[in-house]
């Protein structure tokens, strides 16, 4: 039967005192059970500690097992190795057996054709020992031919020893044949040397120094072979010269008239030959130089005269009031006097060499020029006496009067005009 709210508050409740001893005794059972429970712990971490001394010796034993298997699975390993490398030798064993088994084969074929070939060389043998006979009967026949042969060689000995004599006399003509080109040789190269010394060299005197030093080595002793020249009362020689009785001399001649002389000294006695211990052909040489020699001063002193005359020539143009000039084909100036550079206001006369009238004159002025001297060199007819102005580089007027001839070369062909001309203006103002 449920009670009421006024009956519960006034029902009476156990005191801490009545309820302490039920407290204490249901603590030392909860005690008693700790306790309890702690021994039981304690047991049960001996027995885990035993087991985890089981678990270590246990896996000690179970790393050497492993180690052990390593061991077992590694000489395994190399056992099926050697079981591999003896089986492949057995099988290149096998092979090689089959090979010589087939070599055997072969072989045993190989002699059985050579049992062949030595029954059929047998046969060959017994047909050469009969060919034998018959070379030996053939023998004794070449024996006698040999015996005539021998007296034909013998026969033949005498005539090749006459040719031998004939070789030997053929190579004397050949030996001596070989000097005397040499020797024509060495007077080649002498008239040449002294041609090249004439044709490049200026004046005379470097060209006789050049022929001393050439004349020794074209000479049958050059080691004492000397030279000298005399010409228009000069002398020359070389350092080494000495005069001696052993003399060989040609003149030259200038123009007809005996001008000097080459002298070819020994400074030695030498056996008698053509001429004194001189050849024949050294005398052709001396002759040879001695005419080279007076080509070459004719012709220097030709050269002479004529660069006399042409600085004579010259110097009398220049020195003249007149204007004279050269054109060539085209109207360029090749030439011309101080007069025509003064006057077209050139510094020197070689300034105008290449240029033309358009350079220095009006172009109308310059081309009235230009189709005048076309007109002569088409024609080959000059222009004479034109009295023409010229304003000049000062732009006075100048009264000149003008005279343009052509000019010819060595076949005739008109290749540029020469002109003339004359300032008349003062004679032309004072009329």
């Amino acid at each position: 039967m449920k009670k009421t709210g006024d009956e519960a508050r006034h029902t009476k409740r156990p005191t801490v005192e009545e309820l302490r001893p039920k407290r204490t005794r249901q603590l030392d059972a909860a005690y008693q059970q700790l306790r309890a429970r702690e021994q039981q712990l304690k047991t049960a971490c001996e027995q885990l500690r035993a087991h985890e001394q089981q678990l270590e010796a246990a896996n000690k034993q179970l790393l050497a097992h492993e180690q052990q298997l390593e061991s077992v699975n590694q000489q395994l390993g190399a056992a099926n190795q050697q079981l591999q490398t003896h089986e492949q030798q057995l099988e290149a064993a096998n092979q090689q057996l089959q090979a010589r088994e087939q070599q055997l084969r072969a072989a045993n074929q190989q002699l059985r054709a050579h049992e062949q070939q030595l029954e059929a060389a047998n046969q060959q043998l017994q047909a050469r020992e009969q060919q034998l006979r018959a070379a030996n009967q053939q023998l004794r026949a070449h024996e006698q031919q040999l015996e005539a042969a021998n007296q034909q060689l013998q026969a033949r000995e005498q005539q090749l020893r006459a040719a031998n004599q004939q070789l030997r006399a053929h190579d004397e003509q050949l030996r001596k044949a070989n000097h005397d080109l040499a020797e024509r040789i060495k007077d080649l190269n002498c008239l040449y040397g002294v041609a090249s010394s004439v044709q490049k060299r200026e004046g005379l005197d470097v060209i006789f120094h050049d022929v001393l030093s050439l004349i020794p080595a074209a000479w049958n002793y050059p080691h004492i072979t000397r030279g000298k020249i005399r010409f228009d009362g000069q002398e020359y020689v070389l350092d080494s010269f000495q005069e001696t009785r052993w003399k060989l001399t040609s003149d030259i001649v200038v123009a007809g008239r005996t001008r000097g002389s080459l002298e070819i000294y020994y400074l030695e006695q030498r056996p008698v030959l053509d001429e004194g211990p001189f050849l024949k052909e050294e005398r052709n040489l001396i002759n040879a130089v001695a005419q080279t020699l007076s080509e070459a001063a004719e012709r220097k002193q030709a050269e002479q005269e004529l660069a006399r005359e042409r600085n004579m020539l010259r110097t009398l143009i220049d020195n003249l009031p007149d204007f004279i000039y050269i054109k060539d084909s085209q109207s360029r100036f090749t030439a011309c006097n101080a007069a025509v550079s003064d006057f077209m206001g050139a510094a020197t006369p070689h300034e105008l060499i290449g240029r033309t009238d358009f350079d220095f004159y009006p172009h109308e002025q310059a081309s009235e020029y230009y189709a005048d001297e076309q007109q002569v060199i088409r024609s080959g007819q000059g222009l004479v006496n034109k009295y023409e102005p010229n304003a000049g580089q000062t732009g006075k007027i100048r009264w000149i009067w003008t005279s343009k001839l052509p000019l010819r070369d060595s076949q005739g062909k008109v290749v540029g005009i020469v002109g003339i001309s004359r300032d008349m203006t003062e004679l032309k103002e004072a009329q």
